[in-house]
């Protein structure tokens, strides 16, 4: 589950040793040995904090990695100190408090509303529109119908962040916890379909998947 997407730096061809080192903790990881991961992460911890901080890719594939093994070894207080840190300020918006409170379609029209602010070039903008699927999940929520909104979202072709978060908290809606877990890793680890220059930031639908794997696998039954 912790590994249901590649990260870039996984299959980096490279002679340091602080990314090597990297490499066999996420080799642990996507093994089931989350307790080796989080000891091979944590032994390079200071050298991605001094050498890749600023480096973009690197640093936020490390960081999503150590947060998943901290995650998925008990580690819950170490997770949300080293989550908060990696966020740099990151706040709740109203649709993730919203889903928090239970108004799961309100909560889903927020994202919907956010369909604007997706990473695109200024011609893909320009002519955007609303995938009909999205629209048409969104109905079924409001129709309660959570079963057709997740077949209208699995529907979406559309990979960014913004609507594999969405789909993974309608599965955390119909308490399908290894779809929603799943599904919110991929999400968070979804880079932005528009590339730009050679800096990688999460954006914030990136970080709300991650406090979705935070807040449901402290909350949730396993």
């Amino acid at each position: 589950m912790w590994c249901a997407t590649q990260l870039v730096t996984d299959a980096e061809q490279t002679a340091d040793s602080t990314i090597r080192a990297y490499q066999r903790a996420r080799a642990k990881l996507c093994a089931g040995d989350a307790a080796a991961a989080r000891a091979g992460f944590a032994a390079i911890l200071p050298q991605m904090k001094t050498r890749y901080r600023n480096d973009g890719l690197r640093f936020i594939d490390f960081a999503r990695s150590y947060f998943y093994a901290l995650l998925a070894s008990g580690q819950a207080d170490e997770a949300r100190r080293f989550l908060t840190d990696a966020e740099q300020g990151w706040t709740p918006a109203s649709a993730e408090r919203l889903f928090w409170k239970g108004d799961y379609a309100g909560s889903f029209a927020a994202y919907v509303a956010d369909d604007g602010s997706v990473q695109r070039s200024p011609d893909e903008q320009a002519a955007h529109e609303l995938d009909p699927h999205v629209a048409a999940a969104a109905a079924a929520l409001r129709a309660g119908k959570p079963g057709a909104a997740v077949a209208d979202m699995r529907a979406v072709s559309d990979g960014a962040s913004l609507y594999v978060l969405m789909l993974g908290n309608l599965y955390a809606q119909r308490r399908d916890w290894p779809n929603a877990f799943r599904t919110w890793v991929t999400a968070a680890d979804a880079g932005p379909s528009q590339p730009a220059l050679e800096f990688y930031v999460l954006d914030r639908w990136n970080i709300s998947a991650l406090e979705m794997l935070y807040y449901y696998r402290m909350h949730a039954p396993h």
